[in-house]
């Protein structure tokens, strides 16, 4: 998948984008968080790929239940846009509540920033579905399970 990445940013190799997202889909189907999250990226932006909403939301969702921080948030992000399918607030913030607790310290402030902004506009319901199933997520998790194969932004 690092491999990928060099394609895609032209670093040591020359520059392929097809090729690069070739590898990432390759991790990202073998079940790798990091290249789950790494296609979601490439998929939403339409780098190296034709450009599709719809399979991103697909492709964080399985990295943000691997763990991944990142894919969490974009997965918050995505939900909110009619172009990737159903929007689903709720679900939103659960995501969102999950990345401001995660590991990656540039995103916390973010992912809180953004799950504050969302809350405001849900009903109390809304936000205590959202943050009960934020916290049934957690539960569920294995000691550790936190994604470190953030690499994309």
């Amino acid at each position: 998948m690092n491999l990928g990445i060099l394609y895609i940013r032209g670093v040591g190799v020359d520059a392929d984008r097809q090729r690069g997202a070739q590898l990432i889909q390759e991790a990202a189907t073998s079940g790798f968080a990091g290249g789950q999250f790494n296609l979601g990226v490439l998929l939403e932006s339409g780098i190296g790929l034709p450009k599709d909403p719809v399979a991103a939301r697909k492709w964080y969702l399985l990295a943000a239940e691997g763990g991944s921080a990142r894919a969490q948030f974009n997965l918050g992000i995505l939900l909110l846009r009619p172009e990737a399918g159903k929007t689903d607030p709720v679900e939103s913030l659960k995501w969102l509540l999950l990345a401001a607790k995660g590991e990656v310290p540039d995103l916390r402030q973010q992912a809180n920033s953004a799950a504050l902004a969302l809350a405001q506009r849900l009903s109390r319901k809304q936000v205590a579905r959202a943050g009960d199933a934020a916290m049934e997520w957690a539960r569920r998790q294995p000691s550790g399970n936190r994604a470190t194969a953030d690499i994309a932004r």
